[in-house]
């Protein structure tokens, strides 16, 4: 496991037995390391602003999720339940950490509290739980995007309401989504190997398509401008695009 600050300007990385060091990026040297309990780390993620990370510990049959200040270091807050893949994002503001599960629960704590401030139960339309893949929150975090495998609608949650404001349709699984540093649009990525682009004032369909990728598109990320677009593809490529223009730079 490991993850990147780039606020901080520091690594964190994980070991077989829950131990995790935090590394400075320029001079290589530790800054602190975190005490493991034996568990294997299986992701970590970074908060922004402050200097909160959080770590998922895996072992057969049992799972654990600890908030860590890690500058001081403490543990904040601990949860008696995994992460599902990678549905696991901070609010921009870092005040809000959404947690998605394998029963089909999101929960979203405040931070550094670590109380639950909101709950949402996800569903199919045939009554099983609806699996979350990725989440993400806008940047204003009153909204929060989902994906699930096990659908092919991304849908968008007005938190304060526990309502599903958008539904937006794909030919194929999403796996990941980005935001628009305004809030204006979103990217998502799907298995027909496609980055598409939704604007929230027209959510019935897509407002672009990006072809370039030779086969299913796993990650998406917009620059803090959201006048570039970075994707990750199963063609093993990574791929750079200007939304403004549908022309990709590089790959």
């Amino acid at each position: 496991a490991l993850d990147l600050d780039p606020n901080f300007g520091v690594s964190a990385s994980g070991a077989e037995d829950g131990t995790i060091t935090v590394q400075d990026l320029k001079r290589g040297n530790i800054v602190t390391t975190l005490p493991g309990f034996g568990w294997p780390v299986e992701q970590l993620c970074f908060g922004p602003n402050e200097p909160v990370l959080v770590a998922e510990y895996r072992r057969p049959g049992t799972n654990q999720t600890v908030v860590w200040n890690w500058q001081k270091p403490a543990k904040l807050f601990s949860l008696n339940h995994g992460i599902h893949q990678r549905a696991v994002d901070f609010s921009p503001d870092g005040r809000k950490l959404a947690l998605g599960m394998a029963s089909g629960r999101i929960a979203v704590h405040a931070v550094p509290q670590g109380v639950v401030l909101h709950e949402l139960e996800l569903r199919l339309t045939s009554g099983f739980p609806r699996v979350p893949q990725a989440l993400r929150f806008n940047p204003s975090g009153a909204l929060l995007a989902e994906s699930s495998l096990d659908d092919l609608y991304v849908q968008v949650w007005h938190l304060e309401k526990s309502q599903v404001v958008m539904s937006l349709f794909h030919p194929a699984e999403v796996y990941d989504i980005s935001w628009h540093s305004r809030g204006e649009l979103l990217a998502t990525v799907c298995g027909d190997a496609s980055i598409y682009l939704w604007s929230t004032n027209r959510p019935d369909r897509e407002v672009k398509r990006l072809v370039g990728h030779e086969s299913g598109v796993s990650r998406v990320a917009f620059n803090h401008r959201g006048t570039l677009i970075g994707s990750l593809g199963r063609d093993e490529t990574i791929r750079l695009w200007v939304p403004a223009t549908d022309r990709q730079v590089t790959r």
